[in-house]
């Protein structure tokens, strides 16, 4: 199987589908600040929650993916998931998915999804089975980075961190809301058909 360079890419599957949808700016644009993440889960250190401080992202930002040449411009949604955005912001500002490709392609039996930005990917040497199974490691602490599960329920004012659903007290299954689509692997017997998300 044929490896193509396509660029950076992390999570860009899970943060478009989850924040996100596509504008028409070019610019990366953002405003980071630190907060210390928040933890609803009774097995969560207090310790360790307090003694790590993750990117926030106030607001919105717009990302440029670019693969093979071509833009894909990326809306990240801080207003709902500031921490996961923040941290995609902070990894993309640090240069952290520059040169990755995508590690994990699948076509058969219909196309369904493409991964990758895992900044070993860079390294042709490593073995694709060990790509996309780290975390990014901060080099000025030396510390892994890891992201609470963060999801904001309908009409609530701020997300819930690293709780199920259910602890949440949410009943209905979440939903969805994109205003311009998605990334998704095409199927060819939509080509040429509008499709809603």
């Amino acid at each position: 199987m044929k490896t193509a360079k396509f660029g950076w890419i992390s999570l860009v599957l899970a943060i478009v589908l989850f924040l996100g949808s596509c504008t028409s700016t070019d610019s990366v644009s953002s405003e980071i600040a630190s907060s210390p993440a928040e933890s609803s889960s009774p097995s969560a250190s207090k310790q360790e929650t307090a003694a790590l401080e993750l990117s926030a992202l106030a607001g919105k930002a717009t990302v440029e993916l670019r693969v093979n040449g071509s833009a894909i411009v990326i809306e990240v949604n801080g207003d709902d998931a500031p921490i996961t955005a923040g941290n995609f912001v902070d990894l993309v500002q640090r240069g952290v998915y520059d040169g990755t490709v995508f590690h994990r392609v699948v076509r058969e039996p219909e196309p369904f999804v493409v991964q990758g930005g895992d900044p070993l990917s860079k390294n042709p040497d490593i073995p694709t089975q060990q790509l996309g199974t780290g975390s990014f490691t901060d080099p000025s602490t030396g510390a892994a980075r890891y992201i609470p599960l963060e999801i904001k329920p309908s009409g609530a004012d701020e997300p819930v961190y690293s709780s199920t659903l259910a602890d949440a007290g949410i009943s209905d299954p979440p939903q969805l809301q994109h205003s311009r689509g998605a990334v998704a692997m095409a199927r060819r017997h939509l080509s040429g058909k509008q499709v809603e998300a």
